[in-house]
């Protein structure tokens, strides 16, 4: 008989991080990752020599900002949740955060698991900078053309191939994604252009936003943003907006394994 394999116990982690001074979520070496800040934590929390390794539900880039990140990590540490979610803390930097901890079981995995996600990109709309929002929303010197720019915006909802919007040279297993919400929405000075899907491919928000914004400035037009969908090559489709303006709010898993499952709500809402 082989030798039976100790299961460990996992944990599932929302985390919430201002993406601004990271490279990115990825674990790199020799820069600072929010995957490496966390996982650091994580091994100092639980008083274990060697690395943890954290799965984390996406990659977001360089200078994206989570409100609702979620991961995971096995551990035969017997700390309960709350206890965790302390102990981390206190070893994190103070641009990232714990903000729940549960016991999940060996079936989720914080990646393969998703069912959907949520984005929202941020806009000010300002003549002059605005120092206290210059690390969370891109400035637009004039208000754009919104209804044209909600145009754009629904006509993506669907299953539809998104390479056009995908940055030249990604890695991506498949550019096909389905989006379920795709909206702009208006709040006086500011514009949140929110969208949910399956997946994203490689810049495919930021991309989406950059075209858009190009179409509500007058520089192109809806028909111009459905043939580059079409056309599915990137040099028909319009600049990829800054990362700074863009946010992971939700994820959303199924519900027979969802560790932090409350009815009638998703992470992050």
């Amino acid at each position: 008989m082989g030798e039976q394999r100790t299961v460990m116990p996992r944990r599932a982690i929302i985390i919430e991080y201002d993406g601004t001074d990271f490279c990115g979520w990825q674990l790199q070496p020799s820069v600072r990752t929010i995957q490496g800040e966390l996982e650091r934590a994580i091994a100092l929390a639980a008083g274990h020599e060697g690395r943890i390794v954290l799965h984390g539900a996406g990659r977001t880039d360089s200078g994206v900002h989570a409100r609702a990140q979620v991961a995971h990590f096995d551990s035969d540490c017997a700390h309960k949740p709350d206890t965790w979610r302390r102990a981390i803390n206190y070893w994190l930097p103070d641009d990232v955060s714990v903000t729940a901890v549960r016991e999940a079981s060996q079936e989720f995995h914080a990646r393969f698991s998703v069912e959907r996600k949520t984005y929202v990109y941020s806009v000010i709309i300002s003549g002059v900078e605005r120092p206290l929002h210059r690390r969370f929303r891109i400035r637009c010197r004039r208000r754009p053309d919104v209804h044209s720019m909600n145009a754009c915006a629904r006509f993506i909802v669907g299953e539809n191939d998104f390479a056009a919007f995908t940055a030249s040279g990604a890695d991506t297993e498949s550019t096909v994604k389905t989006i379920f919400r795709s909206e702009w929405i208006e709040d006086g000075r500011f514009l949140s252009y929110l969208v949910e899907g399956d997946g994203f491919t490689y810049n495919m928000v930021r991309t989406l936003v950059g075209t858009m914004l190009e179409v509500g400035a007058g520089k192109a037009s809806c028909e111009d943003f459905a043939s580059a969908l079409e056309s599915k090559e990137r040099i028909r489709a319009g600049p990829t907006a800054p990362a700074k303006g863009l946010m992971l709010t939700a994820i959303k898993y199924p519900k027979i394994i969802d560790p932090f499952r409350e009815p009638g709500r998703k992470h992050g809402s």
